[in-house]
């Protein structure tokens, strides 16, 4: 497993507009995750065939998060998210947190603003989702 030792690194690159940031395969130990990201007049698609797309999104996967604080304070105004075909997800201004092997004393809060935000998921086995956190 890789060690996530500077999350101020998460911090800056979502702070900017349309970055997304992907953590895998890691180890979050009392650190801070803060998604930041300013969304306005965004469009976001997964179209086709087990796509994804991400907009000012973070996604941990198969990490382990201990005694981490999840911080979403994403502003969504006039986005439109999608999901469209076959097994697709798209984000926008989300925390996405999947196959976790360890998720203790973690404090997530969520705060995100949307307004005139659409957000759509079409089909079977679709997501989209803007300004969430979402743990599976």
């Amino acid at each position: 497993m890789k060690n996530l030792i500077l999350t101020t690194l998460v911090t800056l690159i979502t702070l900017s507009c349309i970055v997304s940031v992907a953590i895998a395969e890691s180890e979050v130990d009392k650190s801070v995750i803060y998604n930041r990201s300013n969304n306005q007049m965004t469009n976001t698609q997964a179209i086709g065939y087990k796509n994804t797309a991400n907009t000012g999104a973070i996604s941990l996967k198969n990490s382990r998060v201990n005694r981490a604080t999840i911080v979403n304070v994403s502003n969504n105004q006039m986005t439109n998210t999608q999901a469209i075909g076959y097994k697709n997800t798209a984000n926008t201004g989300s925390i996405n947190i999947k196959n976790t092997k360890k998720l203790d004393g973690a404090t997530i809060v969520n705060s995100s603003n949307n307004k005139m935000s659409n957000t759509l998921a079409t089909g079977a086995n679709k997501e989209a989702k803007t300004g969430s956190i979402n743990i599976k």
